[in-house]
């Protein structure tokens, strides 16, 4: 440790036990607060989408509802705009970080929720740095299309931000179902806020 770091007060069990449960209490506020959230952004008005988004993945050309891959008992699907830029050397270091702790994909397949990252980068760029990265989520490029910035307000003239988004589909008509900004990527990288975002 640094001879520089500040360490906290070193005290007694028994002055250590208060000041614990007195943080318990606020981290479960601020977890009820979280849960509270959750549930008004699920119950959000949405609007359907009526624009056929021409989007570039492994395979070939994607449409918005591809993204979806085949969920029908329940049709949800979260979507991250992960930001990929310097190429063909790094992506963005938050989004590269966020993407590395999202794990294996079942636990959101078994509860009809897909998982894809889209990003304004060409394909051939994506492709080298998610094979860089060992990732295995489906990735695709929106280049040329209004799906990032003009509808979605995600790439301006500042650069492509981090967002995730939720859709949700109905036969063959999808609507933005809400989806969480930049501040909160240090706590959504878990599943569990993922499927607590979906309606």
């Amino acid at each position: 440790m640094s001879k520089t770091t500040k360490l906290p007060p070193i005290v007694a069990q028994a002055e250590w036990q208060p000041a614990h449960e007195r943080l318990l209490a606020k981290e479960k506020a601020a977890r009820r607060g979280r849960d509270a959230r959750a549930a008004e952004r699920r119950r959000q008005p949405m609007v359907p989408i009526d624009k056929s988004y021409a989007l570039a993945g492994p395979t070939g050309k994607a449409r918005l509802l591809d993204l979806f891959e085949g969920s029908a008992a329940d049709p949800l699907s979260l979507h991250v705009r992960a930001g990929a830029h310097d190429w063909p050397d790094a992506g963005c270091d938050g989004c590269s970080m966020f993407v590395d702790q999202v794990g294996h994909l079942a636990h959101l397949h078994a509860r009809d929720t897909s998982f894809a990252l889209v990003s304004v980068a060409p394909l051939p760029n994506i492709e080298r740095y998610r094979k860089r990265m060992g990732w295995t989520i489906p990735w695709f490029s929106s280049a040329g299309s209004d799906f990032n910035n003009r509808d979605f307000g995600v790439t301006t003239q500042a650069g492509e931000m981090f967002a995730l988004s939720v859709f949700l589909r109905e036969g063959t008509t999808s609507w933005p179902a809400g989806g969480v900004g930049s501040l909160t990527r240090r706590v959504a990288a878990k599943r569990a806020l993922y499927l607590a975002a979906p309606p």
